[in-house]
């Protein structure tokens, strides 16, 4: 089957979405299908490959990549089934202009991985109200029209979990349930369980390659930004440490949110508590959840995060919050603990638990291997994904 998937950003530009789509094709093509990418070329420092063209960026606008000679490469390529990966916009909007207008035979599929203006939801509502206005309006009415019309035009839509199916429905859609519920797929995030497998990461030679000595690490993986809720995770250790004065957080990523999380750090003297690691090339990723005695993921809104099946994949407990489809993936109790999002009394409590009992820790993550196995392997999401493909075709 020749498949096209077209995405806004792709490796080496650092993201959720980014890292879904790469393994998604690599899938595809170890099954024998032919795999073509339309990206922008966002960031510059890309290792060519022939199978995936980069389209030169313009500008950016809201975030989005805006490339001009889109439609020109869309022609350029045959497919059988186009499947579009969004937000950002524009690409979505575009590939849909020129396969609905000029190929009107191959079938659309558009996978939603954030069904909603995610930059708005944050988790201080005074912060919200000083967002720029403009910003916010055009992207709302954007919304509602070309992105509505986007997901009318698709043949089928996939979303990760029931939460994110509830958010597409209130947020684009118009809770027009019957005229979309026949398109509606969920699909969920996926993750390499053999480059995430703990026998293949030796904990030791990892504690030394990132100079840990700790006993307890708590590790978090993502974008500092504010709706990550990193600083409630900060102030749960606060709390933690009272029990385990040795505990550390290891904090792996990068964002605007970086300085006022230092500084929450200091203010709580938790300067030898709390490690900033920065960015990671993602071939680290293994290693330093091979470390970790529990992944943290205490975010405001999720859709089903890659970092939490790897750190499952990696048979390591997880705590997440009840945002987006996090709860529909981790077992509260067998695989890790689900909290309620800004509280950090739950979350410390749940995070003692794990701490507690190395025994319990090393239960739970094998529980989270064995889900990952049987429901969150690529193996298995891509062939989903096949399913789905074969779906559509003519």
């Amino acid at each position: 089957m020749k498949i096209l998937l077209i995405t806004p950003y792709y490796p080496p530009h650092i993201g959720g979405v980014e890292r879904h789509v790469y393994n998604l094709a690599r899938s595809l093509k170890l099954l024998g299908n032919d795999v073509s990418i339309v990206t922008s070329d966002f960031p510059l420092n890309y290792y060519p490959d022939k199978n995936v063209i980069r389209l030169s960026t313009l500008c950016k606008l809201f975030g989005a990549p805006i490339c001009p000679f889109i439609f020109k490469k869309l022609n350029e390529v045959e497919a059988d089934v186009v499947h579009i990966h969004a937000p950002p916009r524009f690409f979505p909007e575009a590939t849909t202009v020129f396969y609905k207008f000029f190929k009107r035979k191959v079938p659309l599929i558009l996978t939603n991985h954030a069904p909603v203006t995610e930059r708005f939801i944050l988790v201080d509502v005074a912060r919200a109200n000083n967002l720029i206005s403009l910003e916010k309006a055009v992207c709302m009415l954007h919304d509602r029209l070309l992105y509505y019309w986007v997901h009318k035009s698709a043949q089928r839509i996939i979303v990760q979990g029931e939460a994110m199916k509830a958010l597409l429905y209130s947020a684009i859609l118009k809770n027009q349930v019957q005229d979309f519920s026949q398109k509606i797929r969920i699909i969920p995030n996926g993750v390499d369980d053999v480059v995430f497998d703990p026998k293949t990461c030796q904990e030791e030679a990892a504690r030394k390659k990132f100079r840990i000595r700790e006993e307890n690490i708590i590790v978090f993986v993502g974008r500092l930004a504010k709706h990550k809720g990193i600083d409630y995770l900060i102030k749960a250790v606060k709390l933690v440490k009272s029990d385990f004065p040795d505990v550390l957080l290891l904090v792996v990523g990068n964002g605007n949110e970086r300085n006022s999380l230092e500084y929450l750090s200091q203010k709580l003297d938790l300067t030898k508590n709390v490690r900033f690691v920065g960015d990671l090339p993602y071939q680290n990723i293994p290693l330093i959840l091979s470390t970790a005695t529990v992944l943290a993921h205490p975010s405001f809104y999720e859709g089903v995060p890659t970092v939490v099946l790897e750190a499952m994949s990696m048979a390591k407990p997880v705590i997440v919050t009840d945002a987006g489809c996090m709860a529909e993936v981790v077992q509260n109790g067998q695989t890790g603990f689900v909290v309620e999002k800004g509280n950090v009394s739950q979350l410390a409590q749940a995070l003692l638990l794990v701490l507690s009992s190395r025994k319990f820790a090393l239960n739970m993550g094998k529980k989270g291997r064995d889900l990952v196995k049987e429901k969150y392997s690529w193996t298995v999401v891509t062939k989903k994904h096949l399913d789905l493909y074969e779906e559509v075709l003519p």
